[in-house]
């Protein structure tokens, strides 16, 4: 009751928030299972303070809470809901291209958060709408003003636990049916970026990375590198369609045509993350933002 009136009372106080969700974030992470008696007053206590006063350190500490129930079915809906009430919210605050460079604290943690529920319950994620909606967030990313480093990092690591395609290892059957979740999704009919028609979300995935490797800083090589190595063991003849997609969708000044190609057969050949960040870095190097 007192973390949850302190909330209460100081939610829009950014400096005093920060230091009770690193506070709170410990306090999980010390606890454990055992904060599970805590979990729904807690969490719903988060999500009232961040729909009245949306701060990225709510976010921050909620992440805690996916790392340790999240792998517990018990607590799969609960933490999915509590997702969808951040996302909501959050969506609002990105519904403009200029809102991502305004609000790097809340894209850098918002994508934190999802790739953490990725990692660990992917399938009730991207078969809410929430999971289609913050995939088209994160691909409108590439196309806006934002270049924080932390924010990029975020997103990429969203789309490359997608493309991992790795939750529930342990568990063979359960690791099975995410693999085969994620394929479907990615495969699946989505808004292209821009307005544009319907197309599959992984070529609108590889269509905003390929830009935003062209468009922003280093700092993208190394992530789309691993992204699409991934991507081309969970689904190869996909993968090298996509990246054709996403090479004839850039403006037609911003990289050469022999860059393109060389792009395209480079990372068709690439079979260890050494030559894909060559061939990312090499895309990279002759692009003319």
């Amino acid at each position: 009751p007192m973390i949850e009136q302190c909330m209460v009372r100081y939610g829009s106080q950014e400096e005093l928030m920060e230091d009770l969700c690193r506070l709170m974030k410990c306090v999980v992470q010390a606890m454990g299972a055992r904060f599970k008696a805590y979990l729904g007053q807690f969490a719903t206590a988060c999500v009232n303070t961040f729909m009245a006063s949306p701060l990225s350190c709510v976010l921050y500490v909620v992440t805690s809470l996916i790392s340790t129930f999240g792998r517990d079915q018990e607590f799969v809906q609960p933490l999915v809901q509590m997702l969808e009430a951040f996302s909501n919210r959050t969506f609002q605050l990105l519904s403009s291209g200029a809102a991502f460079s305004q609000t790097p604290d809340i894209v850098t943690e918002y994508f934190e958060l999802m790739a953490k529920g990725i990692r660990r319950f992917p399938q009730p994620i991207l078969a809410s709408p929430m999971g289609p909606t913050a995939f088209q967030c994160g691909v409108s990313s590439m196309y806006s003003d934002l270049h924080h480093r932390e924010a990029l990092e975020g997103i990429t690591r969203f789309f490359g636990y997608v493309a991992l395609a790795d939750a529930n290892e342990r568990n063979p059957e359960l690791h099975d049916q995410d693999k085969q979740a994620i394929a479907a999704f990615l495969v699946a009919q989505g808004p292209g970026p821009g307005g544009a028609g319907m197309q599959p979300r992984g070529a609108s995935m590889l269509q905003g990375l390929i830009h935003g490797v062209t468009t922003k800083s280093s700092v993208l090589i190394e992530p789309v590198a691993m992204i699409l190595l991934d991507l081309g063991k969970l689904l190869p003849q996909q993968k090298s369609e996509w990246i054709n997609f996403g090479l004839q969708a850039l403006r037609p000044d911003l990289v050469p045509d022999s860059a393109k190609q060389a792009f395209a057969v480079d990372t068709q050949k690439a079979s260890d993350m050494r030559t894909m960040k060559i061939a990312v870095r090499a895309l990279h190097r002759a692009s003319k933002p």
